[in-house]
Protein backbone atom coordinates (compact mmCIF):
# COMPACT_ATOMS: atom_id res chain seq x y z
CA UNK A 1 0.00 0.00 0.00
CA UNK A 2 1.37 3.31 -0.91
CA UNK A 3 1.75 5.93 1.55
CA UNK A 4 0.76 9.41 -0.47
CA UNK A 5 3.44 12.37 0.15
CA UNK A 6 2.94 16.04 -0.44
CA UNK A 7 4.88 17.62 -3.16
CA UNK A 8 3.83 21.49 -3.20
CA UNK A 9 5.57 24.41 -4.16
CA UNK A 10 4.48 28.18 -4.23
CA UNK A 11 3.60 29.66 -7.76
CA UNK A 12 6.54 31.85 -7.74
CA UNK A 13 9.85 30.05 -6.10
CA UNK A 14 9.90 26.47 -7.01
CA UNK A 15 12.33 24.19 -5.75
CA UNK A 16 13.69 24.86 -9.13
CA UNK A 17 13.96 28.18 -9.14
CA UNK A 18 16.10 27.93 -5.96
CA UNK A 19 18.49 25.04 -7.60
CA UNK A 20 19.13 27.10 -10.76
CA UNK A 21 20.02 30.25 -8.06
CA UNK A 22 22.72 27.47 -6.62
CA UNK A 23 23.60 26.69 -9.88
CA UNK A 24 24.31 30.39 -10.98
CA UNK A 25 26.35 30.84 -7.80
CA UNK A 26 28.18 27.49 -6.56
CA UNK A 27 29.88 25.16 -9.42
CA UNK A 28 29.64 21.99 -6.92
CA UNK A 29 25.85 21.69 -7.05
CA UNK A 30 24.56 18.64 -5.88
CA UNK A 31 23.90 15.76 -9.00
CA UNK A 32 20.53 15.25 -8.10
CA UNK A 33 19.70 18.80 -8.46
CA UNK A 34 21.55 18.92 -11.27
CA UNK A 35 19.68 16.54 -13.06
CA UNK A 36 16.08 17.67 -12.03
CA UNK A 37 17.48 21.09 -13.51
CA UNK A 38 18.07 19.02 -17.10
CA UNK A 39 14.67 17.10 -16.74
CA UNK A 40 12.59 20.30 -15.94
CA UNK A 41 14.19 21.96 -19.12
CA UNK A 42 12.84 18.52 -21.39
CA UNK A 43 9.92 18.69 -19.60
CA UNK A 44 9.29 22.46 -20.87
CA UNK A 45 8.73 20.98 -24.41
CA UNK A 46 5.43 18.82 -23.49
CA UNK A 47 2.23 20.38 -23.52
CA UNK A 48 -0.04 17.25 -24.54
CA UNK A 49 -0.52 15.55 -20.70
CA UNK A 50 0.09 11.75 -21.93
CA UNK A 51 3.55 12.91 -23.42
CA UNK A 52 4.28 14.78 -20.64
CA UNK A 53 4.10 12.17 -18.04
CA UNK A 54 5.39 9.40 -20.57
CA UNK A 55 8.58 11.70 -20.80
CA UNK A 56 8.85 11.92 -17.24
CA UNK A 57 9.08 8.79 -16.70
CA UNK A 58 11.20 7.71 -19.59
CA UNK A 59 13.68 10.30 -18.23
CA UNK A 60 13.17 9.81 -13.98
CA UNK A 61 13.79 6.14 -14.60
CA UNK A 62 17.53 7.01 -15.21
CA UNK A 63 17.57 8.36 -11.87
CA UNK A 64 14.96 6.43 -9.85
CA UNK A 65 14.28 2.98 -11.52
CA UNK A 66 10.45 2.23 -11.55
CA UNK A 67 8.48 -0.69 -13.58
CA UNK A 68 4.97 1.66 -13.90
CA UNK A 69 3.68 4.99 -13.09
CA UNK A 70 0.16 5.86 -12.95
CA UNK A 71 -0.84 9.14 -13.06
CA UNK A 72 -4.69 10.76 -11.44
CA UNK A 73 -6.37 13.75 -11.60
CA UNK A 74 -10.32 12.90 -11.10
CA UNK A 75 -10.90 17.51 -11.74
CA UNK A 76 -9.95 16.95 -15.58
CA UNK A 77 -11.11 12.94 -15.24
CA UNK A 78 -7.94 11.77 -16.65
CA UNK A 79 -5.50 9.00 -16.00
CA UNK A 80 -1.99 8.22 -17.63
CA UNK A 81 -0.60 4.61 -17.09
CA UNK A 82 3.18 3.79 -18.24
CA UNK A 83 4.73 0.20 -17.83
CA UNK A 84 3.46 -1.94 -15.43
CA UNK A 85 1.85 -2.18 -12.07
CA UNK A 86 4.32 -3.98 -9.37
CA UNK A 87 4.00 -5.00 -5.56
CA UNK A 88 5.65 -2.29 -4.07
CA UNK A 89 4.83 1.71 -4.53
CA UNK A 90 5.16 5.24 -3.85
CA UNK A 91 3.44 7.62 -4.46
CA UNK A 92 2.72 11.72 -4.09
CA UNK A 93 -0.02 14.09 -3.95
CA UNK A 94 1.16 16.95 -6.68
CA UNK A 95 0.51 20.20 -5.91
CA UNK A 96 1.68 24.28 -6.79
CA UNK A 97 0.40 27.07 -4.41
CA UNK A 98 -2.00 24.36 -2.60
CA UNK A 99 -3.64 23.42 -6.25
CA UNK A 100 -3.90 19.98 -7.23
CA UNK A 101 -2.32 18.70 -10.11
CA UNK A 102 -3.16 15.11 -9.40
CA UNK A 103 -1.62 12.54 -7.91
CA UNK A 104 1.34 10.20 -9.07
CA UNK A 105 2.90 6.48 -7.97
CA UNK A 106 5.58 4.78 -9.06
CA UNK A 107 5.64 1.18 -8.78
CA UNK A 108 8.72 -1.52 -8.78
CA UNK A 109 9.40 -5.37 -7.76
CA UNK A 110 11.45 -3.94 -4.75
CA UNK A 111 10.49 -1.43 -2.08
CA UNK A 112 11.84 2.21 -3.28
CA UNK A 113 14.96 3.40 -0.49
CA UNK A 114 14.97 6.62 1.26
CA UNK A 115 17.16 8.10 -0.43
CA UNK A 116 15.67 7.54 -3.83
CA UNK A 117 12.31 8.65 -2.12
CA UNK A 118 14.77 11.81 -2.26
CA UNK A 119 15.70 12.12 -5.23
CA UNK A 120 12.17 11.20 -6.83
CA UNK A 121 10.57 14.96 -5.15
CA UNK A 122 13.60 16.78 -6.84
CA UNK A 123 12.54 14.75 -9.44
CA UNK A 124 8.83 15.86 -8.82
CA UNK A 125 9.45 19.26 -8.36
CA UNK A 126 11.02 19.69 -11.86
CA UNK A 127 7.44 18.07 -12.85
CA UNK A 128 4.54 20.91 -11.18
CA UNK A 129 5.10 23.76 -13.83
CA UNK A 130 5.39 21.35 -16.86
CA UNK A 131 2.25 19.93 -15.54
CA UNK A 132 0.71 22.65 -14.38
CA UNK A 133 0.91 24.31 -17.96
CA UNK A 134 -0.22 20.95 -19.86
CA UNK A 135 -3.11 21.09 -17.07
CA UNK A 136 -3.98 24.94 -18.67
CA UNK A 137 -3.40 23.61 -22.33
CA UNK A 138 -5.53 20.67 -21.97
CA UNK A 139 -8.38 22.55 -20.29
CA UNK A 140 -8.15 24.95 -23.20
CA UNK A 141 -8.46 22.66 -25.55
CA UNK A 142 -11.69 21.64 -23.13
CA UNK A 143 -13.32 24.95 -23.69
CA UNK A 144 -12.75 25.31 -26.87
CA UNK A 145 -14.88 22.12 -28.17
CA UNK A 146 -17.59 22.58 -25.60
CA UNK A 147 -21.12 23.97 -24.95
CA UNK A 148 -21.03 26.24 -21.85
CA UNK A 149 -24.16 25.63 -21.27
CA UNK A 150 -24.78 21.96 -21.20
CA UNK A 151 -20.91 20.71 -21.12
CA UNK A 152 -21.30 18.75 -24.22
CA UNK A 153 -19.08 19.09 -27.23
CA UNK A 154 -20.09 21.90 -29.96
CA UNK A 155 -19.95 21.60 -33.48
CA UNK A 156 -16.27 22.01 -33.17
CA UNK A 157 -16.14 19.15 -31.02
CA UNK A 158 -18.89 17.30 -32.52
CA UNK A 159 -17.41 17.02 -35.83
CA UNK A 160 -13.43 15.96 -34.59
CA UNK A 161 -15.17 13.38 -32.50
CA UNK A 162 -17.20 11.79 -35.26
CA UNK A 163 -14.50 12.29 -37.47
CA UNK A 164 -12.33 10.04 -34.89
CA UNK A 165 -15.46 7.64 -34.35
CA UNK A 166 -15.61 7.03 -38.31
CA UNK A 167 -12.08 6.32 -38.56
CA UNK A 168 -11.87 3.95 -36.24
CA UNK A 169 -14.99 1.75 -37.52
CA UNK A 170 -13.79 1.50 -40.58
CA UNK A 171 -10.12 1.07 -39.35
CA UNK A 172 -11.46 -2.12 -37.11
CA UNK A 173 -14.44 -3.05 -39.60
CA UNK A 174 -16.76 -2.56 -37.07
CA UNK A 175 -20.50 -1.32 -37.75
CA UNK A 176 -20.73 2.27 -37.08
CA UNK A 177 -24.05 4.21 -36.03
CA UNK A 178 -25.30 7.67 -35.15
CA UNK A 179 -28.47 8.72 -33.03
CA UNK A 180 -30.09 12.03 -33.58
CA UNK A 181 -32.16 13.45 -30.97
CA UNK A 182 -34.71 16.45 -31.30
CA UNK A 183 -36.56 17.56 -28.05
CA UNK A 184 -40.18 17.77 -28.70
CA UNK A 185 -41.90 21.05 -27.84
CA UNK A 186 -38.70 23.13 -26.51
CA UNK A 187 -40.12 26.68 -28.41
CA UNK A 188 -43.04 26.77 -25.88
CA UNK A 189 -40.93 25.80 -22.50
CA UNK A 190 -38.93 29.09 -23.92
CA UNK A 191 -42.40 30.47 -24.37
CA UNK A 192 -44.08 30.04 -21.40
CA UNK A 193 -41.43 29.54 -18.65
CA UNK A 194 -38.71 31.93 -19.93
CA UNK A 195 -35.27 31.34 -21.63
CA UNK A 196 -33.72 30.76 -17.89
CA UNK A 197 -36.38 27.66 -18.00
CA UNK A 198 -35.14 26.34 -21.11
CA UNK A 199 -32.25 26.37 -20.19
CA UNK A 200 -32.44 24.13 -17.20
CA UNK A 201 -34.03 21.57 -19.35
CA UNK A 202 -31.48 21.83 -21.86
CA UNK A 203 -29.10 20.65 -19.14
CA UNK A 204 -31.06 17.93 -17.45
CA UNK A 205 -31.23 16.75 -20.91
CA UNK A 206 -27.70 16.82 -21.62
CA UNK A 207 -26.87 15.24 -17.89
CA UNK A 208 -29.89 12.08 -18.79
CA UNK A 209 -27.49 11.75 -22.31
CA UNK A 210 -24.21 11.45 -20.52
CA UNK A 211 -25.97 8.98 -18.20
CA UNK A 212 -26.90 6.85 -20.98
CA UNK A 213 -23.47 6.37 -22.73
CA UNK A 214 -20.11 5.34 -21.73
Amino acid sequence: MAIISDINVDANSSRMDQALMQQSSQPDIKPELAYAIKLANALHTRLNLTELIQLFSEEARHSVPHDGLLYQNTDYDTEVRVGIESPNSCAYRLLIAGKNLGEIQFSRKKPFSESESVQMEYLLASLLNPLHNALMYKKALITAMQDPLTGLSNRVGFKQALEREADLAHRHETPFALIMLDVDHFKAVNDNHGHLIGDCVLRDIAQACRECVR
